[in-house]
């Protein structure tokens, strides 16, 4: 997929699962969906680079738990804020 998909698919999958959440959850859902494909600026370093590291480490179940933590963390604290 590419960027704009996993941004859609983002969206589309926390407005069926949470369809009252609050706007707000867009701006941590929409990048939490995309962050895994960072790793695609690996390209502007070289083309090896760019095969050895696409669609690896931050595509990993274990990479995936970590930033959805994160997320979920900082969603959390912005959300108490308001």
């Amino acid at each position: 997929m590419d960027i704009g998909t996993h941004a859609l698919a983002s969206l589309a999958m926390s407005r069926a699962i949470f369809p009252r959440a609050p706007k707000l959850l867009w701006a941590f859902t929409i990048p939490a969906g995309v962050i895994a494909d960072v790793d695609a600026f690996s390209a502007l370093i070289k083309p090896s680079v760019y095969l050895s590291w696409h669609r690896t480490y931050m595509h990993s179940l274990l990479a995936s738990l970590i930033i959805a933590g994160i997320f979920v963390a900082t969603h959390r604290v912005w959300a108490s804020r308001n």
